[in-house]
């Protein structure tokens, strides 16, 4: 469920590279340089071109341990690191987070120790390590009182909030609190931000499907697109989409199911996820297989 969470951290980098920007030496061309190489990653990123993200943060990284800028190899690592879990490269995710960590220290920004705990966060979710995913999250949520969070919320909060409640359904526990502990986190915030909309419904239809309610949960299903859409989430677009076509599956519209999972399909062949081909040309061989016996049946 991606990485989807990822991206929205890389302009932190660019944030702290402009703020050291104020003096005459950060403006040298070997700054500008890396600073142009760090941009280049951030728009790669944003397109899911995860090959030139890698490289061109590597470029940076390269260039800022070639003058001993520790912010920018700190920034370039965790950056690094967020490449590497859009891929499910999960050790070279922990390589670049300790990479940072060992450089990190209480002068650096508290953005960078947030992210660095959100990552691990992160990586331990995809890889159903629940504990320990717990563990790091714990240190980025927030306070809550009657399901409401208490104080002004960050966007790591937000997307802690986010990944705790996808925890919740992993571990079928507290899942409809964790749900409406979000609604109402995002609701306080008013935040604008379409991915964490989207992952909200993509929730709450799953907590719908579970009652029963099947079309109330396809039109969740059907909001949480457009949201994903709005931001060219395309991982989010295609997880959305081989949701439908599993509850439609679940309905007996076969026809239909085939609709959603082709498009779903032909997403993740766009973002090269072996995986996800793998496992939708299994549900593809199951709905041709009863499409089939429809039609032989009739």
């Amino acid at each position: 469920m991606i990485k989807t969470y990822c991206k929205l951290f890389l302009p932190l980098s660019i944030l702290i590279l402009s703020a050291c920007a104020g003096n005459i030496e950060t403006r040298s061309a070997i700054i500008l340089n890396a600073g142009n190489y760090t941009s280049d990653g951030v728009q790669a990123f944003a397109a899911t071109d995860w090959q030139r993200a890698q490289f061109s943060f590597t470029k940076a990284l390269r260039i800022y341990q070639g003058i001993d800028n520790q912010q920018g190899v700190i920034s370039s690592h965790i950056n690094l690191a967020e490449v590497a879990l859009a891929i499910d490269d999960y050790p070279t995710v922990k390589a670049h987070l300790l990479a940072a960590s060992d450089r990190t220290n209480k002068a650096l920004q508290v953005d960078n120790l947030n992210r660095i705990a959100l990552l691990y966060a992160q990586n331990a979710i995809k890889q159903n390590q629940t504990a320990l995913a717990n563990q790091h999250l714990q240190s980025l949520l927030p306070e809550f009182d009657n399901e409401t969070p208490v104080g002004n919320l960050s966007q790591i909060e937000l997307i802690a909030i986010a990944d705790r409640t996808k925890l919740a359904f992993i571990e079928n526990n507290d899942a409809s609190l964790w749900t409406r502990q979000y609604a109402n986190a995002l609701t306080q915030s008013n935040s604008k931000d379409s991915d964490l909309k989207a992952h909200l419904l993509r929730y709450q239809a799953a907590l719908l499907r579970q009652q029963g309610d099947v079309e109330a949960a396809a039109i969740k299903l059907q909001q949480a697109l457009i949201q994903y859409k709005k931001n060219l989430s395309r991982p989010g677009i295609a997880l959305t989409l081989s949701e439908l076509g599993e509850l439609t599956i679940a309905q007996g519209r076969w026809q239909e199911a085939k609709k959603y999972v082709d498009r779903s399909l032909a997403v993740y062949q766009y973002l090269d996820d072996v995986q996800q081909i793998y496992r939708l040309n299994k549900i593809l061989v199951e709905i041709e297989s009863h499409i089939v016996n429809l039609h032989s049946g009739q």
